[in-house]
This record gives structure tokens, C-alpha cells and sequence, in this order.
């Protein structure tokens, strides 16, 4: 098996969990209404600090992930 078809298997069991236990829908329809408010105002600031926030929602979000089920990804 290569190193792509590992990663595949394991972003397929991340994609599996985040589908069954992030409940942030709400959360991420606004982060993505203003993250297009301001690339539509060509605001690169504003886009840029939405798109990290957003970015660092779902990094923290799979960290807990990672960490409650770390032995779906050892």
C-alpha cells in the first residue's frame, strides 16, 4: 500500500468521525457567509483573519477528534 492510499484511509475515518460527531453546522454557515461577505467587499484582512478562524475551528475540532479516538488512527 502506498503512502497516498495510508493518508486516504486515514482522512476517510476522520471525514467518517467529523460526520458523526460535529454539530457546528450552524457555526461553519456563518464562518462561510462571512468569509464570501468580504471576499466579495475585496477585504483581504478581513477574508484573511475569517479564513484562519474558520481554519481553527476545524484543526481544534479534530484535535479533540484525534485525541478521543486515537486508536482509530494509530
Amino acid at each position: 500500500m502506498s503512502i497516498v492510499d495510508d493518508m486516504r484511509v486515514h482522512l476517510k475515518r476522520l471525514r467518517y468521525l467529523e460526520l458523526q460527531e460535529a454539530h457546528h453546522e450552524a457555526e461553519a454557515i456563518v464562518h462561510h457567509e462571512d468569509i464570501l461577505a468580504a471576499l466579495q467587499a475585496r477585504d483581504v484582512r478581513g477574508t484573511t483573519s475569517r479564513l484562519r478562524a474558520h481554519l481553527k475551528m476545524l484543526e481544534e475540532f479534530r484535535e479533540r477528534l484525534f485525541r478521543a479516538h486515537g486508536d482509530v488512527f494509530a
